[in-house]
């Protein structure tokens, strides 16, 4: 029984971070308006079914998910706009 219940909590903690990563989908250049709602939708089903410990760490692998793959825009336009150097652009 607590294999079943450490797996399902190891799944949803997959599916959060996976639906937070593809949330990025949504946004320019690509433009997949209909991913936002996925992604929105998983995040709050992760928030609201589950123990508060898994519902947390759901939300924050989620939250990393999305901030992670969403952040390369800082050093994309400090690159084209700024004038940084790329190895500069990374480290900030």
């Amino acid at each position: 029984m607590d294999f079943a219940k450490n797996n399902s909590k190891i799944t949803a903690y997959i599916i959060s971070l996976i639906l937070g990563c593809i949330g990025i989908l949504a946004y320019s250049p690509f433009d997949y308006w209909g991913i936002a709602y996925l992604s929105a939708f998983g995040l709050i089903f992760a928030a609201t079914h589950h123990h508060k410990k898994t519902a947390f760490l759901s939300v924050l692998l989620w939250s990393m998910g999305y901030f992670c793959i969403g952040i390369n825009w800082v050093s994309i336009s400090m690159m084209q706009f700024g004038g940084v150097p790329q190895i500069v652009s990374f480290l900030a």
